[in-house]
């Protein structure tokens, strides 16, 4: 069957200060807006900094195939802009639990947000994460769920809420990265977890400053990412002729130069600024393409076009009577009014979308 995009869900989970802080709901929209047409360029060789990509490393650029859209019909047949969001408290004002992959912000039981069938929507729950504040992203992929170990309706990525989309205004609050004056703000955060999410991972195998060869030493299994002895920060200067530059690895126990261009710090996969992030090589882009495809444990994703479509049904879904908000007539093809029967201060916004 023909792969459609893949229907993606953002669930917002905020305090009324980090939605002020990114704008409201007219903040969010933008972000995720701007975060989906990233994603589609960065996964098809589309996006435009590739100029930056050295001739050494250009033939090894990639493209997945892989394409994504906001859903815009729920599980109950209503129309959605493609996320939703839920005050939270403001005391711990986001979730913890990196050991567990944030479990409790994926449930309404524990104050967060129950997944969408995982087998129609791509599930990204964003959030403060408020025992590991310098945590960009955290994703529940396939291969761990399961008898892997985590529940399969917790499958889906974690993000903080400052590192969601791509930066268009000065003003934008986005996560300083550290090192200079860079930013977390090119959305190239959930274009690393989504590499993982379709089964790909770091390009030094997370084995801490080892080479390969090396006790204890690893991988990431891919012959087109060379060799390297751990995680690259930053956006540093390249010294490489036509590539990038070499650590203590680039040559392996006969002396042979195995990083001929370089180290591969410009890769999606590794942990250099967003602005020094340009590519997914061939075989990454083969395994993710694999995991879309027939065969692959994705598959489902793709073959739900009309989540992507606005829905037909204009009936406001039901309210529960605990909000004491009433729409009315319902339908209508003329005036609605709502009525909210609370204090004052109690309800603080509501959008209608046409």
């Amino acid at each position: 069957a023909a792969a459609s995009p893949i229907p993606v869900i953002f669930h917002f989970m905020l305090t009324e200060a980090q939605l002020t802080e990114i704008g409201g709901t007219a903040g969010i929209q933008q972000r995720i807006d701007s975060q989906i047409a990233v994603l589609n360029r960065d996964f098809n060789r589309l996006n435009p900094d590739s100029v930056l990509i050295p001739s050494g490393w250009k033939p090894l650029y990639g493209s997945s195939g892989i394409h994504f859209g906001l859903s815009h019909t729920d599980p109950w047949g209503y129309g959605t802009p493609g996320y939703t969001l839920k005050i939270i408290p403001s005391i711990p004002g986001g979730f913890n639990g990196a050991s567990s992959n944030y479990s409790s912000a994926k449930h309404d039981a524990t104050g967060g947000v129950d997944r969408w069938d995982e087998t129609k929507y791509l599930n990204i729950w964003v959030t403060n994460f408020a025992d590991y504040p310098g945590l960009l992203g955290l994703t529940t992929y396939r291969s761990i769920t399961g008898a892997g170990g985590f529940p399969i309706d917790e499958m889906g990525i974690c993000m903080n809420y400052r590192a969601v989309g791509k930066r268009v205004s000065p003003t934008d609050v986005y996560m300083p990265t550290g090192f200079g004056s860079n930013y977390y703000d090119k959305g190239r955060t959930l274009t690393h977890e989504m590499g993982h999410f379709f089964e790909i991972w770091h390009t030094w195998g997370d084995d801490g400053p080892r080479c390969p060869w090396q006790t204890s030493g690893s991988d990431d299994g891919l012959a087109d990412t060379p060799p390297e002895k751990d995680k690259k920060y930053g956006a540093n200067a390249y010294d490489v002729v036509n590539g990038t530059y070499r650590d203590s690895c680039h040559k392996d126990t006969f002396g042979a130069e195995v990083q001929p261009y370089g180290v591969a710090s410009l890769n999606f996969m590794n942990y250099t600024d967003d602005i020094a992030m340009h590519m997914f090589t061939h075989d990454q882009a083969a395994v993710m393409a694999f995991q879309v495809s027939d065969s692959g444990e994705s598959f489902s994703l793709t073959q739900h076009p009309e989540l992507l479509l606005w829905s037909s049904r204009t009936v406001v879904k039901e309210v529960p009577a605990s909000n004491s908000l009433s729409v009315f007539p319902n339908p209508t093809s003329g005036v609605v009014y709502i009525t909210f029967d609370n204090s004052a201060d109690a309800l603080k916004e509501i959008v209608i979308l046409n």
